[in-house]
């Protein structure tokens, strides 16, 4: 009786430890990293030549970011014109993305292969947003 009573135990422990989720040990392993973008967005009706700028994302546990933001357009007259390191917070979760840059930009989109793709609006006005894995000059 003894035995059937251990078998029936370690069974039963070896099966809840696979349907139990992974111990904690293994998320706060996870470190946060840091990925430099390359951004272009154009105002969807108008077009024209996209505002630019440089972001860097910060991906922390559990889909948050953080980050900054810095234009570099040449064109005059976007949403976020002579910004310098604007703070940027969101999340990400199965590919799907959002985030807002200052107080009002706000983005959603895709990001798969480096790439962020979405749309942005500020004040009631829509973006094409994009946003490449890189460096000025040096996209990935």
């Amino acid at each position: 009786m003894l035995r059937f009573s251990l078998v029936r135990f370690f069974v039963a422990s070896a099966v809840l430890a696979t349907l139990s989720p992974l111990p904690a040990v293994a998320v706060t392993n996870y470190g946060a990293h840091t990925v430099p973008y390359v951004v272009a967005y154009v105002r969807r009706i108008a077009g024209g030549v996209p505002y630019s700028g440089v972001m860097n994302l910060t991906y922390n546990q559990g889909g948050i970011i953080t980050g900054r933001y810095t234009d570099t357009s040449v064109r005059p007259g976007g949403p976020l014109a002579n910004a310098r390191n604007l703070w940027i917070s969101g999340g990400v979760n199965h590919g799907r993305i959002h985030f807002t840059i200052g107080q009002r930009f706000s983005v959603q989109g895709t990001i798969a292969h480096g790439t962020i793709t979405g749309t942005a609006i500020v004040r009631g006005v829509f973006f094409d947003f994009q946003a490449k894995h890189g460096r000025p000059g040096h996209p990935q």
